[in-house]
């Protein structure tokens, strides 16, 4: 069975809709087989989203792992004035992004396939993550040194992460990397980290 972060071109395609609301808006997103939570807002992308949007974003937004493109399009809704890049390892995960993008009649709003932050060519005022857990630390750990690489100076890094899933561990290793590093919200067991550069 491939996982969210594994492409397989013969996984069979059962396309469906993701309806949610959440500040304000209501949103029906395309989703498929073969991407993270391909059914439902899970828990940690919805306090991923509160909090990003509570702390007050602006300039710059880079959505790193974005999957169908739930953060970045959720943000650029409510927020007009942010610009948001968001990227993926998964093809699959990227079409149905620039799907939704385009469902949406969203502008200032671009997503493309990278590895991490390979394709990445410009800095951003705030990168956000919901790492993808299950392809383990050395993965997850890689989207922290990125994000620190393509942040300008004072950009904020925003990861959401289960406290059970290594949210301590996560937190020491920002800390070296940034120099800092606190605990933005807690809920249902979600951490949300913020470092700053």
């Amino acid at each position: 069975m491939a996982h969210y972060f594994e492409y397989d071109e013969k996984m069979k395609s059962e396309k469906r809709d993701v309806k949610f609301s959440i500040l304000g808006h209501s949103f029906n997103l395309v989703s498929d087989n073969g991407v993270f939570s391909k059914d439902e807002l899970d828990d940690g992308t919805k306090t991923l989203i509160e909090s990003a949007y509570s702390y007050g974003l602006k300039g710059t937004i880079l959505d790193l792992g974005c999957g169908i493109g739930t953060v970045g399009i959720v943000l650029k809704k409510a927020i007009k004035d942010i610009a948001v890049t968001m990227v993926d390892i998964n093809p699959l995960a990227v079409r149905l992004a620039n799907e939704n993008i385009q469902n949406l009649s969203l502008d200032q709003i671009e997503c493309f396939e990278s590895n991490g932050i390979d394709k990445i060519e410009k800095k951003y005022n705030f990168v956000l993550t919901n790492p993808p857990i299950r392809a383990g630390k050395k993965v997850v750990y890689s989207f922290f040194d990125g994000s620190y690489e393509v942040l300008e100076k004072n950009g904020v890094l925003l990861v959401v992460i289960r406290k059970s899933h290594g949210a301590p561990s996560a937190k020491t290793y920002l800390e070296n990397l940034f120099g800092n590093c606190e605990i933005l919200k807690r809920n249902k067991g979600f951490y949300i980290l913020k470092s700053v550069k």
